[in-house]
């Protein structure tokens, strides 16, 4: 893994869990990787990864709570040091059950939207800088994960192209952003 540190929001269980379970147990696993979830206490499964894990760090953030960011970033620095953070993994996301377009409701769009595709800006944002020290750490100028890199967990459902069945309107149109842009931007 070239990866040296590395964080993933949404841990707890899903494409979450299995990331972390997977670098944790690839043949050269990140020196760090923070596993973050609403509510760790209740994630029973990355308690135990954790536990065997000694390089998996476990903290609370819901990532719809804005000011608990300051406190997040903080806890992030004193983890990973003076390495900075190579990779952040924005995986959490919400999918509203009855979503056919008769059912679907004002705030279901609005907390949808806040999950999936504010928070993971916002907190892209505030973790910039400590992605920065990794980047300025590694040789070369390209986007890599050797260096620094934010990964925003999309999905097919967010595909205009391969919706051929509706539905699920919430959650498709907060998954349609990023999907073949490959260039960051400050």
């Amino acid at each position: 893994m070239v990866a040296r540190t590395v964080l993933v929001t949404g841990s707890s269980r899903g494409l979450g869990l299995e990331m972390v379970r997977q670098l944790a147990q690839h043949i050269t696993p990140p020196d760090v990787i923070i596993a973050t979830c609403r509510n760790p206490e209740a994630a029973q499964e990355l308690q135990q990864l954790s536990k065997s894990h000694r390089e998996i760090n476990l903290l609370k953030l819901d990532v719809v709570d804005e000011g608990s960011y300051t406190a997040l970033v903080k806890w992030v620095r004193e983890i990973v040091g003076n390495h900075g953070l190579n990779l952040l993994i924005n995986n959490a996301g919400i999918a509203p059950k009855s979503t056919r377009i008769t059912q679907v409701k004002w705030q279901q769009m609005v907390d949808t939207f806040l999950v999936n595709s504010v928070a993971p800006v916002m907190l892209s944002k505030a973790l910039l800088p400590i992605l920065k020290i990794a980047a300025t750490q590694a040789e070369g100028s390209g986007l890599s994960v050797k260096r620094a890199a934010i990964i925003n967990i999309s999905s097919v459902l967010g595909s205009i192209e391969k919706n051929d069945k509706g539905g699920i309107y919430p959650y498709r149109a907060s998954k349609t952003t990023g999907h073949h842009s490959r260039q960051t931007e400050e």
